[in-house]
């Protein structure tokens, strides 16, 4: 059977899970999987590149970004730990909620509600003062606050 110029094959010969999809006309068709042809043809990509190594994802290729921020924050983690001084209380509540969004997410806990845990609290105050801010973005202001303190106080 020939369509537009390009062979297909007879549907009785085709695997049990797929439907024919005319070349050409790729977007809105769908297989019987429910993937459309261009996501197949993504995937079985990624597959042919890898050269033996597991199959990734097409949106396992876009991690880039998120990858080179999450090591440069590794690093900023790393290097407050050899600052020559110890930052005051603010800067030092600044940091503990920038890491803890960048980690955790937003504020997953209730406040402490001892009446001398003041230490606890303020912790707790700083870090909900950062809800809303994205992961990514925590870690970039957190990298941006370890090179200004490291600016401020030096390193060892």
């Amino acid at each position: 059977m020939e369509v537009s110029g390009q062979l297909h094959a007879p549907i009785s010969l085709l695997p049990e899970k797929e439907a024919p999809v005319p070349i050409g006309q790729e977007s809105g068709w769908a297989t019987r999987d429910g993937r459309d042809a261009v996501e197949k043809r993504e995937i079985s990509h990624c597959r042919e590149s890898n050269l033996g190594r597991p199959a990734r994802s097409p949106s396992q290729y876009r991690l880039s970004y998120s990858d080179s921020t999450s090591s440069r924050f590794n690093k900023a983690a790393e290097d407050v730990k050899n600052l020559n001084a110890t930052p005051n209380e603010e800067e030092l509540l600044e940091l503990y909620a920038l890491y803890k969004q960048s980690l955790v997410g937003d504020v997953n806990t209730p406040r402490p509600g001892g009446l001398l845990d003041f230490k606890g609290k303020a912790k707790w105050d700083a870090w909900n003062e950062k809800k809303g801010i994205s992961q990514d973005e925590a870690k970039e202001a957190y990298i941006a606050k370890v090179q200004l303190l490291i600016e401020t106080y030096g390193t060892k």
